[in-house]
């Protein structure tokens, strides 16, 4: 694609820098954006001022602007999107469900005993997103690595 650099080389298919794990949303009636992600941001990664999920959008799929802070990730502990915000493993559903953007993803720190769960969060746009609500989880007859 040649868009961002790597290692000195523009020989590369990054569409979008410093970012892992990357699911988009495909919005039709946004003729500006359609496309749209949430990437996880802060000041030791990428020197943005607060650990989160950042807006970005994109006309095309490849050329993309990041916008602001959407879930912040409070020092605190989980209360609600903390766990999104915290989260390294999303996926971001790819059309609107009643009307809702869903985010689904990994959190490891809702629910005291579980080792692993899903939890999910909706927002009517990507300037907010609902309190984390847990949605799978392991339970103790689970095997460690479950």
């Amino acid at each position: 694609m040649g868009i961002h650099e790597f290692e000195g080389s523009k020989a590369n298919n990054i569409a979008i820098p410093v970012c892992r794990c990357v699911s988009v949303y495909y919005d039709p009636d946004d003729e500006q954006a359609p496309f749209k992600t949430l990437v996880h941001r802060g000041p030791t990664k990428t020197g943005d001022p607060m650990y989160g999920f950042y807006l970005a959008t994109s006309p095309d799929g490849y050329h993309w602007t990041q916008h602001q802070l959407v879930v912040p990730y409070p020092p605190d502990g989980p209360a609600g999107t903390a766990g999104l915000a915290g989260s390294d493993v999303y996926y971001l559903w790819p059309g609107k469900v009643d009307g809702k953007c869903v985010v689904t993803y990994k959190v490891d720190r809702l629910v005291p005993g579980a080792r692993h769960c899903v939890a999910i969060s909706e927002g009517v746009d990507f300037k907010s997103f609902s309190d984390s609500k847990v949605i799978l989880q392991s339970d103790l007859i689970d095997p460690p690595h479950i």
